[in-house]
């Protein structure tokens, strides 16, 4: 039999295996999430270089926080106020989870809406900190943690 404080402990531990299961913060999860992610791709179309906060904006505020997105920008144009290798690049919309803690990086979830998407590849860079998937032709997953 199981001690009494594990049992109380049990549920709590289900809660967080589900939260932490259902978002698409995970280079093989992105591509499950994809429509919920396009829905929210369609709506950003009207607008140019734009930044959507879970915390301040209601558009998305729900489905932004059911899939632990914290922001979601797009770069229409050369965009050099939001910091990254290729996430400071025209024509993309990026999805934010921050960074919990220092051990923790900051996770992307790119997606190039150019015309003809670019190959941007695969890239660890070790100093930065910094690593990139491509998923598909037009999804990329990257992390960046402390320098």
């Amino acid at each position: 039999m199981l001690p009494h404080i594990v049992k109380k402990r049990i549920p709590y531990l289900l809660v967080i295996v589900l939260i932490v299961g259902c978002n698409p913060f995970d280079s093989d999860r992105v591509t499950n999430f994809e429509s919920e992610l396009t829905e929210i791709i369609d709506f950003m179309e009207e607008y140019g270089n734009a930044v959507l906060d879970a915390d301040e904006d209601d558009r998305f505020a729900a489905e932004m926080r059911s899939m632990g997105i914290h922001y979601i920008v797009k770069n229409q144009t050369r965009n050099r106020d939001f910091s990254g290798f290729i996430e400071e690049s025209d024509s993309l919309i990026i999805f934010i989870r921050k960074s919990q803690n220092l051990f923790q990086p900051e996770r992307r979830i790119i997606y190039d809406f150019a015309t003809n998407p670019r190959n941007f590849g695969n890239d660890k860079i070790l100093n930065a900190s910094y690593e990139i998937e491509q998923l598909t032709s037009r999804w990329y997953f990257s992390t960046t943690g402390f320098d």
